[in-house]
């Protein structure tokens, strides 16, 4: 049996950036989803941490046996470079 993710859309919304990624993998145990992740290891928590750094939103859904959905949505002045925030060139 072969799982896979998928990164699929990518959105440049006016208002914000979405990322979704998906998988019909094993999904994650809803214990553990709740929890925010296993004792001692970081991923799920730093994921959550990262965005929030960036003022984003970190969703995430998932169903044993269903595979799993996580969602970034990042405010569009945070995610966008403007052209007064762009370093000047000097060509």
């Amino acid at each position: 049996m072969i799982f896979a993710a998928y990164a699929s859309p990518i959105r440049y919304e006016r208002q914000y950036f979405r990322l979704l990624v998906t998988d019909d993998g094993m999904g994650i145990a809803p214990a553990l989803l709740a929890a925010g992740g296993a004792a001692g290891h970081y991923g799920l928590r730093g994921m959550s941490e990262r965005a929030s750094t960036i003022s984003g939103r970190l969703s995430m859904w998932s169903e044993p046996n269903d595979g799993t959905e996580i969602e970034l949505r990042v405010p569009a002045r945070a995610a966008y470079v403007t052209s007064e925030r762009r370093r000047p060139s000097f060509t």
